[in-house]
C-alpha cells in the first residue's frame, strides 16, 4: 500500500479545485482521486475545514513563497526577474484562475488572496525598484496585471500567448533600462 504525504492530499485537493471547483473539494471525492480509504486523511488533517486551510498554505508556498525564495539566488535584479518570469510561464493559469473563484465565496480565502497579492507586489515593487526607483509601483502592477489578467481573458490566453506577452515586457523593460526612461 502506496502512503500518501500531506502534500499528496494537498495537491489533490487543488486538483479537484481547478477541476471541478470548490464545490468538488470532498473527503469522498480526493479519496476516489487517490485511490485510498478515509482513514490516511484523518493521519494528515482534523477535519475537511482544516484541510481547505491547509490547501491555501499549500498554494501559498509553492506558487509565491517558492518563487521568491528561487528567484532571489539568482546574481542580479535583472537575472531575479528572469527568473521569477520563467517560474510563472511554467505554472501559468489554472490554479492561479481557481483560487481566485473561490475567494469569491469564501471570506477566509480572500483574506489569504490580499496577503498573497501584498507579498508579490511587495516582491515585484522591491526587485523594479531597483530599475525604477520612481516608478517601481507602477511597474509592479503592470507586471502583476499581465499575470492575473491573461488568464482571466475570454478565452484565456494559452501558455504560448502568456510567454510571449512576458517576452514582450521583458523587451520593454530592457528598453525602458537602455535609455533610462522611467
Amino acid at each position: 500500500m502506496v502512503r500518501l504525504s500531506r502534500d499528496d492530499w494537498l495537491a489533490a485537493g487543488l486538483h479537484l479545485l481547478v477541476e471541478e471547483g470548490v464545490e468538488s473539494i470532498t473527503l469522498e471525492a480526493a479519496c476516489r482521486r487517490l485511490n485510498v480509504t478515509k482513514g490516511s486523511f484523518y493521519h494528515h488533517f482534523k477535519n475537511m475545514d482544516a484541510f481547505r486551510s491547509a490547501m491555501l498554505d499549500y498554494w501559498e508556498a509553492n506558487y509565491t513563497t517558492r518563487f521568491i525564495e528561487a528567484s532571489r539566488t539568482a546574481a542580479t535584479p535583472e537575472a531575479q526577474l528572469q527568473h521569477i518570469a520563467a517560474m510563472v510561464i511554467d505554472t501559468y493559469g489554472t490554479e492561479e484562475v481557481a483560487v481566485r473563484a473561490w475567494a469569491q465565496s469564501d471570506p477566509r480565502v480572500r483574506a489569504a488572496l490580499h496577503r498573497v497579492d501584498s507579498r508579490r507586489l511587495s516582491f515585484l515593487q522591491e526587485l523594479l525598484g531597483t530599475f525604477y526607483p520612481d516608478a517601481a509601483g507602477s511597474m509592479a502592477r503592470t507586471f502583476y496585471a499581465v499575470l492575473l489578467g491573461a488568464p482571466e481573458m475570454h478565452p484565456p490566453a494559452s501558455q504560448e500567448e502568456f510567454a510571449e506577452m512576458y517576452a514582450l515586457l521583458m523587451r520593454l523593460h530592457e528598453h525602458l533600462i537602455a535609455t533610462n526612461d522611467t
